[in-house]
């Protein structure tokens, strides 16, 4: 059995933390949401996190710019893996992060976060609202 990556419940409930200061307390239950919904669309089904996401975000908010955050996470956060064993071209995203800073620690995590900060841009028209 595959076990979800704590890192993936951490991104996941900073994913929609920014929401809190237009929704209050129910900003705290959507994160809390987000925060499993996202290591189950990582590890089991991509489309839990894809879709998941933005309807839990339009649920909350009742508004339609929420979708913009499809994109985002279309993008994926996967980094490249050049081991013989587990090859892995890796998401396009990843691939550039490599090309500017190749340390795969450091830049695994950066590029799940870079996706992470994509997506609470694309928030931003809820939140001005």
């Amino acid at each position: 059995m595959n076990r979800l990556s704590k890192q993936e419940f951490i991104l996941g409930f900073f994913s929609t933390i920014l929401l809190t200061f237009k929704l209050g307390w129910w900003g705290l239950l959507l994160a809390c949401i987000t925060s499993v919904l996202w290591p189950l669309g990582g590890t089991y089904w991509k489309p839990i996190r894809r879709c998941g996401v933005p309807l839990a975000v339009l649920l909350f908010t009742q508004n339609w710019w929420c979708l913009l955050g499809f994109f985002p996470l279309l993008i994926g956060d996967g980094f490249p893996d050049h081991r013989t064993t587990t090859k892995d071209e890796g998401s396009w995203l990843g691939r550039q992060v490599e090309k500017v800073w190749p340390d795969d620690k450091v830049s695994g995590i950066l590029t799940k976060v870079l996706v992470v900060i994509i997506l609470q841009a694309a928030w931003l028209p809820i939140l001005l609202k």
